[in-house]
């Protein structure tokens, strides 16, 4: 009985193991497409959104100037950071020396988006050294939003700053910090 069942379904060319596959590939598929047109949705919405900010920039008088203050908070290397700011080509570049429970050393690259005159969000990569028991290297992203006093020349902001680190494969994303500037040759 079993021959004769074979014998039925061979000449439609019917074979479950062939459909199966094909299911599969077709499920893959798919996915890769989803994967696809998201990425392409949110590298096109960041294209819009940074084209709108450069117009924007253009409109309002950035203050620009060199900052130097603290980071408080969780640090690589402590609680406490000095915190230079140093104006580069519309954004900044930012530099971090953590204090106390180690030492160490942080490089970013920030990107400013202008919300109201005074009140900005930054986003940022970079690296980290730290010096705390023996070398440890990761890599650094940041996220924050900051605020330019009117009657002073200050900036107060807070940020999140999560790593991976290289030596250990270790993810930190507990690292919060508020930070105290003042601004050197502020101008509007």
């Amino acid at each position: 009985m079993a021959s004769m069942f074979k014998a039925k379904v061979r000449p439609f060319g019917f074979n479950i193991n062939y459909l199966c596959s094909y299911i599969e590939l077709n499920k893959l598929l798919i996915e890769t497409m989803k994967k696809l047109l998201t990425l392409s949705t949110l590298t096109l919405l960041t294209l819009i959104l940074c084209n709108n900010q450069s117009n924007a920039q253009n409109s309002i008088n950035v203050p620009e100037g060199f900052e130097l203050g603290i980071r408080l908070g969780d640090t690589q290397g402590g609680a406490l950071a000095i915190d230079a700011v140093i104006p580069f080509r519309g954004n900044r570049l930012r530099a971090d020396l953590g204090l106390f429970d180690g030492f160490s050393v942080t490089g970013l690259h920030d990107w400013k988006f202008i919300l109201n005159e005074n009140f900005f969000w930054y986003t940022g990569a970079g690296a980290i050294l730290d010096f705390e028991d023996d070398l440890d290297i990761a890599a650094a992203a940041e996220i924050g939003i900051e605020y330019i006093l009117d009657d002073a020349p200050f900036t107060i902001s807070i940020d999140w700053r999560p790593t991976i680190g290289f030596t250990d494969g270790n993810f930190g994303g507990n690292s919060f910090g508020i930070n105290l500037r003042y601004t050197f040759q502020q101008s509007r």
